[in-house]
């Protein structure tokens, strides 16, 4: 992977850790897991933006889809909270 794609991800790991963040400061009050959806392409990425996340408190969990359409539709269906699969990206 080149070095601009690295500090791409990175950047968008720590824009989702700080919304993540927020999102964490208004539920204070309940017990929530964050659900987001993504595609293989984005696991890795992600998965560093989840451990910093639960170093904060913050519960989140990933749900992988082969399909990239999915986690549209999972969002729209209400099944998870944010949808993270644009292979647009890079």
């Amino acid at each position: 992977m080149s070095n601009k794609k690295i500090l791409t991800g990175v950047a968008i790991a720590v824009i989702i850790i700080a919304g993540l963040f927020v999102w964490n400061k208004q539920r204070q009050t309940q017990s929530h897991e964050l659900v987001i959806g993504t595609t293989p392409a984005f696991t890795s990425i992600l998965n560093v933006a989840v451990a910093e996340a639960q170093k904060q408190g913050i519960h989140v969990k990933l749900v992988e889809f082969s399909d990239w359409k999915m986690p549209n539709i999972a969002l729209d269906h209400g099944d998870i909270d944010a949808n993270f699969s644009n292979t647009n990206l890079f």
